[in-house]
C-alpha cells in the first residue's frame, strides 16, 4: 500500500494503516454517524480488525471487514453510484418534457420496484456539494489512468458539468429572455439544512443570469442573502427561481406573490416542490423540471 510505503520511510516505529470510510450526509451528519447502516473496516491484520470492531460496538454491530483497498473503493462506488442516480433521473426527466410525460408521477410508477426504489431521484439542477463532484472527478480521473477511457464516471461528470448552462438556457426561452429581469433567487447551499456553497447551483445560476442582464435578488435561511422574506424580495420582481428546497419556502403564499410580482411572472421550480396547478390557480406562471 502507498501510504504505508510512505510513512514507513520516514519513522521506525511501529504502526498500522487502517481505512474506514465516512459515510455521513450534510445536514445529518450526527444521526448518521449515531446510527450508521454500516461500519467498513479496511484492515491488513487482526489486531486493526478487533481494535476498530471494539471501538464502533456501541454504534452497531454490522461491520463489513475487507482490504484497505477495498474499503476505499467502497467510498468512491457509493458516491459515485448516488451520483449517478442523480444523472440518470434528470435524463428521464429531459425526455419527459417534449414527450408530455411528468417525471413525478414516472418516480412514482417505477420507484415501487423494490429492485428500484426512489433514493436520490431528485430532477433538478445536477448533484453538488463537497462530496459527489471530487469524488466522481477523482474516480474518472483514476479509470482513464488505467486505460478505461469509455468510463460511465466520465459521462456523468461531462452530463453535470453541463447541466445547468442547459436549463438555464431553457429557461431564458421560456421566460422571454432574462435581459432586463428581476430575478429572485431561492436558496443558495447545495441542499437544504446546511450552509455549504460548495459546487452550489447558485454559484452557477448568479452569474449566469447576471451575465444574461438579469437584476438577481437572493433569499437565503443561513447564508448571508439580500432578503430572508421571499414575498419582499419578490416586489417588482419578474421571475423567481426556486434552488434549494428548503422547509421555509415549502408553503409560499402564491397569491400575495402575484399580487407584488411584474409579468411574466413566472415561477421556477427546479426541485419540483410545487403544486402547478395551485401556482396558476393563483395568478403565476410555473415551470418545473420534465413536467
Amino acid at each position: 500500500m502507498k501510504v504505508h510505503a510512505i510513512i514507513r520511510a520516514k519513522t521506525t516505529v511501529d504502526f498500522e494503516i487502517a481505512s474506514v470510510p465516512e459515510f455521513l450526509k450534510e445536514g445529518s451528519a450526527v444521526e448518521d454517524t449515531l446510527h450508521p447502516d454500516r461500519i467498513v473496516l479496511g484492515v491488513e491484520t487482526d489486531h486493526a480488525r478487533k481494535l476498530l470492531t471494539e471501538l464502533h460496538a456501541p454504534l452497531t454491530t454490522n461491520v463489513i471487514v475487507m482490504k484497505s483497498e477495498s474499503a476505499q473503493m467502497c467510498k468512491y462506488a457509493s458516491n459515485c453510484y448516488l451520483a449517478t442516480r442523480i444523472t440518470f433521473i434528470n435524463q428521464i426527466a429531459d425526455l419527459c418534457e417534449p414527450s408530455g410525460a411528468d417525471i413525478e408521477e414516472v418516480i412514482r410508477g417505477i420507484g415501487e420496484d423494490k429492485r428500484i426504489g426512489t433514493h436520490y431521484w431528485y430532477p433538478g439542477m445536477g448533484y453538488g456539494g463537497s462530496c459527489f463532484p471530487k469524488d466522481v472527478k477523482e474516480i474518472s480521473a483514476y479509470a482513464k489512468s488505467v486505460g478505461e477511457t469509455d468510463s460511465l464516471f466520465i459521462a456523468i461528470d461531462d452530463c453535470n458539468e453541463k447541466r445547468i448552462p442547459k436549463l438555464m438556457h431553457h429557461y431564458d426561452q421560456i421566460v422571454g429572455g432574462f435581459s432586463g429581469k428581476t430575478v429572485v433567487v431561492l436558496g443558495l447551499s447545495f441542499k437544504p439544512n446546511t450552509n455549504d456553497t460548495r459546487v452550489a447551483p447558485a454559484l452557477a445560476v448568479i452569474p449566469w443570469l447576471k451575465s444574461h442582464g438579469a437584476i438577481v435578488r437572493t433569499v437565503d435561511p443561513l447564508l448571508p442573502a439580500d432578503f430572508q422574506d421571499p414575498t419582499l424580495a419578490a416586489e417588482g420582481a419578474h421571475v423567481l427561481m426556486l434552488l434549494v428546497e428548503w422547509a421555509q419556502f415549502k408553503n409560499l403564499n402564491f397569491t400575495k406573490l402575484a399580487a407584488v410580482m411584474q409579468s411574466p411572472k413566472y415561477l421556477l421550480d427546479t426541485r419540483n416542490q410545487y403544486d402547478p396547478i395551485q401556482v396558476t390557480a393563483a395568478g403565476l406562471q410555473y415551470k418545473g423540471i420534465g413536467r
